[in-house]
């Protein structure tokens, strides 16, 4: 049986990538790399120094600082979380299915603690969530599976008995390595041949329900 539930945070429990985009955007303009919707999608799951090398490496710029990128990005996204954050559709319902089977739920993110904990004000998860693993407390970023390890060790289970939720291939290969059995909601909705790798290809959380839950656990 399933033991635990792990959820990604960015595009799976807020609306945020719309966010990412734009700020991602406006750094990287500053520095001449013009990143299309298609580039974007390179990145997507991916922590901000992964992301931030990508297209150092794809174009270097002069004076190269990691750090000034990062404090403009996050800077913007706490704002635009604060002022326009809202939750995903079938957030509440997905997060009730679980605290009624009893099942402990965590989050695993590439994003920084600092906006991890934007989001769970936001969202008023901080009675649901029990623990919350970033990838700054790992040193790695999606697609390694240390985020979900760590959270999977923080609630006592193990990762071959969670379950993770998942919006992004990246995130879906760290949940993967990590042994999880895995729930894909795709962001954006695209239907690719790389996401059959996921246990369950859902369109919404709203779609995931008790014949879903007896087959990933039929799984184990």
């Amino acid at each position: 049986m399933i033991d635990a539930v792990i959820f990604d945070m960015d595009g799976l429990l807020i609306d945020s990538e719309p966010f990412w985009q734009l700020e991602e955007y406006n750094a990287f303009a500053k520095k001449g790399i013009i990143l299309t919707p298609e580039m974007q999608q390179e990145t997507y799951g991916l922590g901000t120094d992964e992301v931030i090398m990508h297209w150092y490496n794809y174009q270097p710029w002069d004076n190269f600082d990691p750090g000034e990128i990062k404090r403009e990005v996050f800077s913007g996204m706490k704002a635009h979380l604060f002022h326009e954050g809202k939750a995903k559709n079938g957030v509440d319902r997905a997060l009730q299915y679980f605290i009624d089977k009893n099942l402990p739920v965590g989050l695993a993110s590439s994003s920084p603690t600092e906006l991890i904990e934007t989001v769970m004000e936001v969202l008023g998860l901080g009675n649901i969530i029990k623990v919350a693993v970033s990838s700054e407390d790992t040193g790695f970023g999606k697609p390694h599976p240390s985020v979900y390890l760590e959270a999977a060790r923080l609630l006592g289970a193990e990762p071959a008995r969670c379950l993770a939720f998942e919006d992004s291939f990246n995130g879906l290969l760290a949940a993967k390595a990590a042994r999880m059995k895995t729930v894909i909601i795709p962001e954006p909705p695209v239907d690719q041949p790389r996401y059959s790798i996921a246990d369950i290809r859902l369109n919404s959380l709203d779609e995931f329900g008790d014949r879903q839950f007896e087959f990933i656990n039929s799984l184990i």
